[in-house]
């Protein structure tokens, strides 16, 4: 897809989280979501694989490279992490396309934890927001107030299960408060930012800076009702598409 006004696809690279990749065959329930989430529907499956068409060889010794604006840039172990207390977060999951799943059980550790034990003594005090990148190329730019909010978790386990590459292993990213395409997968960098990274012009009009569900910021250009009309008209054929992704995973992961 090049510049200017992009055409929705189908099947989105996220990217250009214009919609998720749903490898699974599902359909949407008629139940809405509550005031918190406007214009979401609960699917009538459980939560799908969506992200990049791509899997991961998972790293035999997980760690977090914290770099950017910080006098001490550092390697996290998983033993740095594990002095942390564990923290559970149950929440629903919300992608931008306007469908949701109700009430995961996620758990790890607390983003204000890892921050204030690990990084906050050596950030810059100007550190507005941070970049988060992840093993399969995907990369994500967070504010800080987003991430020290509660409920924001480096997630280890969903449904007290470790995680699954198809949910983001070894480690990811969690903020129940914005749309699914901020919860990075498979995390493995932090870089702290003084200031976000400027987007190209299909960013801006694809992505909210921040991509808060209860203010339905689904795209910088403002327009909710518009945006959700248009994820919502594509949602049906963009579902039906989507379950032949489902043998290709099992291929690929073959």
């Amino acid at each position: 897809m090049g510049a200017g006004w992009p055409v929705l696809p189908v099947f989105c690279d996220v990217r250009r989280p214009t919609a998720c990749y749903v490898h699974t065959s599902m359909s949407l329930s008629s139940q809405a979501t509550s005031e918190k989430a406007p214009g979401q529907r609960f699917l009538n499956e459980s939560m799908p694989r969506y992200g990049l068409p791509k899997w991961i060889d998972l790293p035999s010794d997980p760690t977090l490279s914290i770099f950017g604006a910080t006098t001490l840039p550092h390697l996290l172990t998983q033993q740095d992490l594990r002095k942390l207390p564990l923290t559970a977060v149950n929440a629903d999951f919300h992608c931008v396309t306007t469908w949701s799943v109700p009430d995961l059980h996620w758990h790890g550790w607390a983003f204000a934890d890892v921050w204030q034990d690990f990084i906050a003594e050596f950030a810059d005090p100007a550190v507005s927001h941070v970049r988060f990148s992840a093993l399969d190329g995907y990369a994500v730019t967070i504010p800080l107030e987003e991430l020290l909010k509660e409920g924001v978790l480096i997630a280890t386990h969903l449904s007290h299960e470790p995680l699954t590459v198809k949910h983001g292993a070894p480690l990811r990213l969690v903020l129940p408060q914005l749309y699914g395409y901020k919860s990075l997968k498979h995390l493995y960098r932090l870089e702290l930012l003084t200031r976000p990274i400027p987007s190209s012009a299909t960013s801006r009009i694809l992505i909210h800076p921040r991509g808060r569900v209860d203010l339905e910021e689904r795209s910088s250009t403002g327009l909710p009702l518009f945006w959700r009309t248009l994820y919502r008209w594509q949602l049906p054929n963009f579902l039906r598409q989507a379950a032949g992704w489902q043998e290709r995973d099992r291929e690929t992961a073959s």
